[in-house]
């Protein structure tokens, strides 16, 4: 009957977003914590088998409602251990490339296990792959565009025969032809480059840009992170296993596998670290690889924390292993994060600690706001650490205004209601990435819109068995480069990707991410996720008994479903808003966006902090919606100076910083 019923309320709500208050769970729930283990990841192709599976040969063929298409099948289901390689790309044609770990025979260990690969010529999407591109096992595949045409997939190797290193696979017109396939292997003994990711850069995507893991320990590190460039598609190596420095033994004590994410565009590589146990960084170069700059986006209050032998003095909200970040057409950084709460006191055995389940909320920081994320100035009179509370949720919400996603009300009762479980039981599954709404990801288009998505638990979403919740993609936007957000701008500012969609009654939708649409004529977002009908992870053995099939799903997210619901313009409460610069601090140009909500003229003030006038930008009419200011601070002294932007009777000063 339960399932029946879920049919029905799918018929009748359709395809629409809700637009709900903050709800947080009740302190009783709060305070429920989960006992986690954080071990050496290792990818392991020696799993015991109890039973024996046999391989996929028929694939149900269903035509989704929607703008959908199943991609490809998997039943080997880890696709990462944190944050995501990059897996979907969008060309400017309008063709797309989209990869994924699949395995398709005898899981968990899936002999087959490889890159599949699927490509849309424009028109249609090819049928699923029955077979990896590479001529051996591997996993966790990249793709990124070669050349003015080509296209180039790395892998790391993980095979029977314990060879090591990474497949490169390679051709020179994407969706057509062999492929090329040979191996990078590193020139320090004990080091097997594994985890990678990939990005190009350069006017012709000529720079090859790889990071990769260690896999063992690096000098006094755990495991670490390595450098690599190629000029000719990995034909030749120009820089090869180098540390970036502020990444080494002196900053960390490792950085583990997918601690990492990766983007491009233009000359512009930024690589971003998150986990729960160091700071939340961004690696920056503007000229293809060859400086670099650090910046800490947050500062972990332990520096250089070891879970084996360290103790927190309190619990700590924290990153919670899903991160990413996305470049703007100013070469600016967007990042978005989950946050969660954790705790590793005397009470934990070495490589344990705590995590409690139902803390939730996706962050948000761009390059124009402060970095570090500033420490709150008040917490509970119980607590004594302040910079345990950075990234609280409730402090981002109220204080920052940088919490632009949670778990939603669907239903509107005040309440987020889910399945009834036992005492010391949780009603979802959890993940190595941590929260209630975790996993995000995010793009944005040439006219400033941002499009976020992340995976979190939906009340009215069942498992069959009423055990568990399951998670849908949520989405949510910002119509002017994150100044503001549809949680604040009205009505129908969250949309449930699988809300109505009866093939999606009874499944777990994660791992969601966006292709880099850059274009502002596109009508549409492109995007990428996981779904089965068991929540959890195999691999995991996480409240599974037998593998199950897990598909691939492409959506073609309609821009107009996404934004068109809110006209930025009208609907804000301020007829001017302003952005911080950025970068900031700067010492050259740097740039700041301003939102209108009608034409007219805008000034731009310069101040240092005694009050004179140093320097001005005259009144020039502007358009309605967002406009850009870019000036030049080479020519002030260092110091702290204030601008003021004028537009009519109302002005706004921010603070900025010239180095």
């Amino acid at each position: 009957m339960k399932r029946i019923l879920l049919f029905a309320i799918a018929l009748c709500i359709g395809f629409m977003g809700v637009a709900q208050e903050r709800t947080v769970f009740s302190k009783d729930l709060l305070k429920q914590s989960v006992l986690k283990e954080v071990v050496k990841p290792i990818d392991r192709v020696d799993y015991e088998v109890t039973q024996s599976y046999a391989p996929i040969k028929d694939f149900k063929s269903v035509v989704l409602l929607g703008d959908e298409v199943e991609l490809l099948d998997t039943q080997y289901d880890l696709q990462t251990n944190q944050l995501l390689s990059n897996r979907l790309m969008t060309w400017p044609d309008g063709t797309i490339t989209a990869v994924a770990t699949m395995g398709l025979e005898t899981p968990p260990s899936s002999p087959d296990r490889g890159t599949g690969y699927n490509y849309f010529d424009g028109n249609d999407w090819q049928e699923k792959p029955t077979e990896r591109i590479e001529p051996d096992r591997c996993g966790w595949p990249n793709i990124a565009a070669w050349g003015a045409e080509g296209e180039i997939v790395v892998s790391h190797i993980a095979n029977t025969a314990g060879d090591v290193g990474l497949y490169i696979s390679r051709r020179p017109v994407r969706g057509e032809g062999e492929w090329e396939t040979f191996t990078f292997i590193s020139d320090i003994a004990g080091v097997d480059p594994t985890w990678p990711r990939i990005v190009t850069s350069g006017e012709n995507n000529e720079y090859l840009h790889v990071f990769y893991n260690t896999y063992n320990g690096y000098g006094a590190m755990t495991a670490a992170t390595l450098y690599a460039r190629s000029s000719d598609g990995g034909t030749t190596w120009d820089v090869k296993d180098v540390m970036l420095e502020g990444m080494g033994e002196d900053s960390y004590v490792g950085i583990s596998a997918d601690d990492y994410a990766l983007a491009s565009r233009g000359n512009t590589v930024v690589l971003l670290g998150a986990s729960a146990w160091f700071d939340m960084f961004m690696m920056k170069s503007t000229d293809n690889g060859d400086t670099w700059e650090k910046t800490v986006i947050w500062q972990h209050p332990f520096p250089m924390f070891d879970i084996q032998t360290q103790f927190l003095e309190d619990t700590l909200y924290a990153v919670g292993n899903s991160a990413e970040l996305t470049i703007d057409k100013y070469g600016n950084c967007h990042v978005v994060y989950s946050c969660s709460r954790i705790l590793r006191n005397e009470e934990n055995q070495p490589g344990y600690y705590s995590t409690f389940p139902y803390y939730d909320g996706i962050g948000y920081w761009n390059e124009s706001m402060e970095a570090p994320i500033p420490t709150p100035e008040e917490v509970p009179s119980w607590a004594n650490y302040p910079e345990y509370y950075t990234l609280d949720p409730d402090y981002l919400y109220e204080e920052l205004n940088v919490l632009i996603g949670w778990v939603q009300d669907v239903n509107g009762d005040g309440e987020i209601n889910y399945v009834e479980v036992a005492s010391g039981e949780f009603p979802f599954a959890i993940y190595r990435e941590l929260g209630v709404s975790t996993m995000p990801t995010l793009t944005i288009t040439d006219d400033d819109v941002i499009a976020v998505a992340y995976s979190s638990v939906t009340e009215g979403y069942a498992t069959s068995d009423n055990r568990y919740n399951y998670r849908h993609n949520w989405v949510t936007f910002s119509p002017d480069l994150g100044n503001t957000w549809g949680t604040s701008l009205g009505e129908e500012t969250f949309i449930d990707l699988q809300e109505g969609e009866l093939f999606h009654i009874f499944d777990e939708c994660i791992y969601g991410q966006f292709a880099p649409n850059n274009s502002s004529e596109s009508d549409h977002f492109d995007f990428m996720y996981n779904a089965d009908d068991k929540p959890g992870v195999f691999l995991d053995e996480d409240e599974q008994t037998i593998p199950t099939t897990n598909r691939m799903i492409y959506n073609k997210i309609s821009k107009d479903e996404v934004v068109g619901v809110i006209d930025i313009n009208n609907e804000t409460e301020n007829s001017l808003v302003v952005s911080n610069c950025y970068p900031n601090p700067t010492h050259g140009t740097t740039t700041l966006t301003i939102s209108l909500r009608d034409a007219g003229s805008v000034a731009l003030e310069i101040y240092n902090l005694t009050g004179q006038k140093v320097m001005e930008i005259p009144a020039t009419k502007m358009a309605k919606g967002v406009n850009t200011i870019t000036f030049d601070a080479s020519a002030l002294n260092s110091g702290v100076y204030f601008y003021t932007v004028t537009a009519g009777t109302e002005s706004i000063s921010k603070k900025m910083i010239v180095e």
